[in-house]
């Protein structure tokens, strides 16, 4: 059993690594592709295809999280069930801190 578990287990690391080296000349390629692609734009004076490589290579992704939970902890992802639950947070949150039953600690 343990000479099986150890085959398998030297056959997944050398994948592991195989994968990882495949991923980071990938990498590398593709942003060599993208300094040539800026270096090019540059020499032809196209600003609007330059800025739009920086865009793409600086630009974040930033997701959108579209489901919250309510008190009960069931998920909401109908848009608006999140609005008004957001908006019965926001009212429970501001109604609180104006009344002063909410403490602040510093």
């Amino acid at each position: 059993m343990k000479v099986q578990r150890s085959m398998h287990s030297d056959e997944y690391t050398k994948m592991s690594k195989q994968i990882k080296h495949a991923v980071k000349r990938d990498k590398e390629a593709f942003a060599s592709q993208q300094c040539e692609q800026l270096e090019s734009d540059a020499k032809r004076g196209n600003s609007r295809g330059l800025f739009q490589t920086v865009r793409n290579i600086t630009g974040r992704f930033q997701p959108r999280l579209l489901t919250i939970k309510d008190k009960q902890g069931n998920t909401l992802s109908e848009q608006d069930l999140v609005v008004n639950k957001w908006k019965e947070y926001c009212t429970e949150l501001y109604s609180e801190t104006l009344s002063g039953k909410r403490k602040f600690y510093l």
